[in-house]
């Protein structure tokens, strides 16, 4: 039986096993249930178990974007790894053949990004990111030194969310994106800008990551 804050089952056979143990949170608005919806179906199409998170409501949106996202990094902190899925995420494909490709000190992997300038490939299923936006999927390393320890220390100079990403923490720490892309978004009304055509974010990485 699925509940509202977990979904039961096993990793998809063909997702790597590492990502059975890890703690895996989907930010959601209450006011969104027609979101909540989406990802029940779509965590499940993937045989992912994940925890609810109550997106913090604020306007403009952006700030309780921000707001969630650090909520979790600080829920987090005992973790080794973890995920944050926004409630839009959409995967692409179930082959995920990176984790024995990354770097012992890495911080942070994004299973999708929109990048602004091409890439470097770090190795075969890794581009080393940077000015990369969106956030609908990340999975985060804690580690002494690490982007989570920096961004928690800083977080009174934050604005918004993903620039913040884009332009402090990408240039300064070990951060990756997937090749090929597994998540992008799917089409809703956002909750935090005005952007209408997520098929930006696909366009974007397919230009700079190649």
């Amino acid at each position: 039986m699925v509940r509202d804050n977990c979904f039961s089952g096993h990793c998809h056979l063909l997702l790597n096993t590492y990502l059975c143990g890890m703690k895996i949170n989907v930010i959601n608005l209450n006011r969104r249930s027609d979101k909540w919806a989406y990802m029940r179906t779509e965590l499940e199409r993937m045989s992912i178990r994940a925890i609810r998170f109550t997106a913090i409501d604020t306007k403009p949106g952006w700030i309780g974007c921000r707001e969630s996202h650090l909520r979790l990094l600080e829920m987090n902190r005992n973790e080794d790894t973890f995920a944050i899925y926004e409630d839009d995420v959409k995967f692409l494909n179930d082959k995920w053949d990176f984790y024995d490709e990354l770097p012992e000190d890495w911080d942070c992997l994004y299973l999708g990004a929109s990048p602004k300038e091409s890439q470097e490939r770090y190795s075969e299923h890794l581009f080393r990111l940077k000015n990369a936006h969106v956030t609908h999927a990340i999975i985060w390393h804690n580690r002494p030194g690490g982007a989570i320890e920096y961004i928690l220390s800083h977080k009174a100079y934050i604005r918004k969310w993903d620039d913040y990403l884009a332009t402090v923490i990408q240039p300064m720490f070990n951060c990756f994106v997937t090749f090929p892309i597994i998540a992008t978004q799917v089409q809703f009304q956002s909750d935090t800008c005005g952007r209408s055509d997520v098929s930006t974010i696909e366009r974007n990485y397919n230009t700079h990551c190649k």
